[in-house]
């Protein structure tokens, strides 16, 4: 059977009764939600138990989640896009590629902003101003400073009952290799700037994906995601990680100094908070740099991954973190 509703959510009708999972809260057909919406606190106006603010004729649910897209060293947002047509009625050249469609699986997504850069004018290259091969962790702040602006900037609002413009959606940021240090980093520069904003923008959640990504445990390293995971920044955070990957954390300690030292990076986070979802490599990539951007190279791969360590497990994605440290 397949597993997918019309509409493209997973269909638990394989499991125990029939519902479908609409990563924000299961549809049991006449029963309707089976659970509140997460966003309630945020809404007051509406019931928990509303579909589309009760405009289901002119408008869509939102699934509460918007994934901000965030490239690696020596990189550009080109890698999360494939190049479409123009037409009459759309001026878009670019839409999320197979890749993150692969990954938003992991998040619950729907809307994807694959617009942010943070090298020097969108340059993809191993000098480029910030992103070169020897990007720093002061790089990587400045680009978070940037991706904090990006993420504020581009929220997804919607009009309250009062008139006023709160935030719709809540946040995921899904970075590959330093693109998920410089979110880290970042989490905590939106986390201030909602809480700043009050009211409903203090509730919007913020969750982190990442792939590839040089993992600092190091308990006082700005990108250890360990504390903002402890104390409310991040609520969740997801990390896909290679057993062939040629870069981390072998060349990622090299270029960043950080070889034999205490701080050393390792391959998955080492803490019980990240959820570490292991992908068995192929040899093809295995001295390239293939397996380190596998989400491009073999999304299917990706989906299989996700498939037989997420949704085959009851949607509970087993952890590697206390047995795999490269």
């Amino acid at each position: 059977m397949y597993p997918h509703g019309y509409d493209g959510n997973w269909d638990m009708r394989l499991e125990a009764g029939r519902k479908a999972n609409y990563g924000i809260g299961d549809w049991g057909g006449v029963q309707g939600f089976l659970s509140t919406d997460p966003l309630t606190s945020s809404y007051p106006m509406l019931t928990p138990y509303q579909f589309a603010s009760n405009t289901p004729i002119q408008a869509i649910d939102l699934d509460g989640l918007e994934a901000f897209f965030v490239h690696g060293t020596a990189s550009s947002s080109e890698r999360w896009k494939t190049k479409i047509d123009k037409t009459e009625d759309s001026d878009v050249e670019w839409e999320p590629n197979e890749a993150a469609h692969a990954i938003m699986r992991m998040s619950s997504n729907k809307t994807a902003n694959i617009d942010f850069e943070w090298g020097n004018g969108g340059f993809a290259g191993p000098i480029n101003v910030g992103n070169g091969f020897f990007n720093s962790p002061s790089d990587r702040y400045n680009a978070a400073q940037k991706l904090a602006d990006h993420v504020m900037d581009n929220l997804a609002l919607i009009e309250d009952g009062a008139g006023n413009m709160i935030p719709a959606e809540d946040i995921t940021l899904i970075g590959h290799s330093h693109g998920g240090n410089v979110s880290i980093q970042a989490a905590k520069l939106i986390r201030r700037r909602l809480n700043e904003k009050g009211g409903a923008y203090k509730d919007v959640e913020i969750h982190l994906v990442t792939v590839a990504t040089p993992a600092a445990n190091y308990s006082t390293d700005t990108e250890n995601p360990e504390s903002l995971l402890r104390d409310g920044t991040l609520t969740s955070h997801n990390a896909l990680f290679s057993d062939k990957d040629g870069v981390v954390p072998k060349q990622a300690n090299k270029f960043g100094g950080r070889i034999g030292k205490y701080n050393a990076f390792d391959a998955s986070f080492q803490n019980n908070m990240t959820v570490n979802t292991l992908i068995h490599g192929t040899e093809d990539f295995e001295t390239s740099l293939g397996n380190h951007s596998i989400d491009i190279n073999n999304p299917d791969l990706i989906n299989e991954t996700i498939d037989s360590e997420y949704l085959d497990k009851g949607g509970k994605i087993e952890s590697y973190s206390d047995e795999t440290r490269f």
